[in-house]
């Protein structure tokens, strides 16, 4: 299970606030990484930095 890193993170934070969360379309810019294993980044994410997920989701509603 291959760690995150910044910029894999930083990437995945501007794909959740284009693509909100369909976690299916954003484990597709990350070869080799499941929809599973996204899933799991974004409820890790929303434990250690809530404010930045909140603020990414609210850059996709608009």
């Amino acid at each position: 299970n291959e760690r995150w890193t910044d910029t894999a993170t930083d990437k995945f934070y501007a794909a959740l606030s284009q693509f909100g969360c369909d976690f299916m379309i954003i484990s597709q810019l990350f070869p080799g990484r499941t929809r599973r294993q996204v899933k799991a980044k974004f409820v890790r994410e929303e434990r250690a930095d809530p404010e930045r997920v909140r603020e990414a989701l609210q850059g996709h509603a608009g």
